[in-house]
């Protein structure tokens, strides 16, 4: 029988607190974007290694502590251990399953509802540098791999006439917060820009209204300016958009 408090383990504590910190270092990379002091890229980089190497140390400390620290019942700590040992499996295990399956999503980082005549950027050209994702696209290499894994991507079909169309769309596309970089309603062109949410990667973004003989057909475009993969993120940006225009297209004029 134990008399008294028992005392917390400095073992667990010490692990803990390792986690603790390498949780205030992932924040403060993804802090460092928004003051301009990391690019995106260079924080999903450092993101990506600490939370892997990190996570696998703290797993490794976590199972060395925990049996020592279980057996002791003259200290506390085991839950402690134990969720020092979640958060490691936590870091390192997404990012051990990205680089084993690519997100299971394909290598591809440019989106478009028209994959024979994907619509042109006419002004976000001039914003990419040469270090950026080319425009030109790719072909049906691109398209054939879209194809498999975003089959729901179309083009919208819709009965509005296309100048109603077009306010709609643009709506739409302010509603999701992107940066309008070009409204040219006599060509039916949008261009914006829209960031990731996490780690702020700028993608690009172009809108096409053409009139059809029962009203109009919307085609979108989204493209990475970096990364080999977006992770899925244009395609479900362009699905966004589609959801919100239906959704906004079915509500009864006001």
């Amino acid at each position: 029988m134990i008399i008294g408090t028992r005392k917390k383990s400095l073992l667990a504590r010490v692990v803990f607190y390792l986690a603790v910190l390498q949780l205030f270092a992932l924040l403060l990379f993804a802090g460092s974007i928004r003051l301009d002091i990391l690019s995106p890229l260079e924080a999903f980089a450092l993101t990506l290694r600490t939370a892997l190497y990190g996570g696998i140390v703290l797993t490794i400390l976590s199972l060395l502590v925990l049996i020592p620290v279980s057996r002791n019942k003259k200290v506390r700590g085991t839950a402690q251990v134990l969720l020092t040992l979640l958060i490691g499996i936590g870091l390192a295990g997404p990012v051990l399953y990205l680089q084993r399956t690519g997100g299971n999503v394909p290598p591809i980082h440019d989106i478009t509802t028209d994959m024979e005549n994907p619509p042109l950027f006419t002004v976000l050209q001039k914003e990419r540098t040469e270090r950026d994702n080319s425009l030109d696209y790719e072909g049906e290499p691109v398209a054939n791999l879209q194809r498999a894994a975003y089959p729901h991507i179309q083009p919208l079909i819709t009965t509005m006439p296309a100048d109603q169309a077009y306010a709609l769309a643009l709506q739409c596309a302010r509603d999701l917060d992107w940066r309008i970089a070009l409204e040219d309603e006599s060509t039916g062109r949008i261009e914006a820009t829209d960031r990731t949410m996490w780690f702020r990667f700028i993608d690009d973004v172009v809108i096409m209204v053409s009139p059809e003989e029962n009203g109009s057909r919307i085609d979108l475009r989204s493209v990475s300016r970096i990364g080999r993969s977006d992770l899925g993120a244009n395609a479900r940006r362009i699905a966004a958009f589609m959801a919100l225009f239906d959704k906004k297209a079915a509500q009864p004029a006001s």
